[in-house]
């Protein structure tokens, strides 16, 4: 990202870009580039979808593994890394 002062001015790198909801987009550059600049890539509306999609993390991993077949000790796992996250608001 290229910033002029605390704007950003362009974005060089789309590797995670999508062509669905933009707050998949800032979501993930906001992850990549730290949440804190999440004022800075987004309208307020914009960036509450983006967080939703941050706090709704950990239950997507869940999700992952569970679609991709884990084994039910691995998926537990993953549930309790996932159970932590959302309780210490870590994601």
């Amino acid at each position: 990202m290229l910033f002029e002062g605390d704007q950003v001015t362009a974005i060089l790198d789309w590797d995670l870009a999508s062509v669905s909801d933009p707050a998949v987009d800032v979501a993930s550059l906001a992850n990549w580039h730290g949440w804190q600049l999440l004022p800075q890539l987004a309208n307020p509306e914009l960036a509450d979808r983006a967080e939703i999609l941050r706090r709704s993390h950990p239950l997507q991993a869940v999700a992952f593994a569970y679609l991709h077949g884990w084994s039910e000790e691995e998926l537990t796992i993953e549930a309790q890394r996932a159970s932590e996250r959302i309780i210490n608001n870590a994601c």
